[in-house]
């Protein structure tokens, strides 16, 4: 029951405040997306760890385990992994070639999308099995 409260206020929070970036912060003090896509990572990372580790004290292991633990933890990856390139600021970091044609944001980009998209598509595969 305190599950699905904490639940609740996660996802009313969360709506709030991305409502509030989208039409107030970002129309108003003209902040630049990727400092909006940092914001909004950190505050799922900080909501994603504080449900593990309440997970952990009330030792419910079999949650990590667990096929929606999957669909949570997919996110995690792609977060961190836009986030380094977008924090620098630095377009030419963005764009420096690391092989012929490949620059730093696509070899990141490809490389996060396909375990992002992977751990999703695991996710499906694992749900429609089990109500098969």
């Amino acid at each position: 029951m305190q599950s699905k409260k904490f639940a609740t206020i996660g996802i009313v929070v969360f709506f709030i405040f991305s409502v509030y970036l989208l039409l107030i912060a970002e129309s108003i003090i003209k902040v630049d997306s990727p400092l909006l896509f940092i914001v909004g990572a950190l505050f799922y990372l900080i909501f994603f760890l504080f449900l593990s580790f309440k997970q952990l004290r009330n030792e419910n292991l079999a949650f990590f385990t667990n096929n929606n633990f999957i669909l949570l933890f997919s996110p995690i990856l792609f977060f961190i992994g836009f986030s380094f390139v977008f924090a620098f600021k630095n377009r030419n970091l963005n764009e420096t070639i690391l092989w012929e044609d490949i620059s730093l944001y696509n070899l990141i980009s490809y490389f996060i999308n396909i375990i992002y998209y992977s751990l999703i598509n695991l996710y499906i595969y694992k749900e429609r099995s089990k109500h098969e």
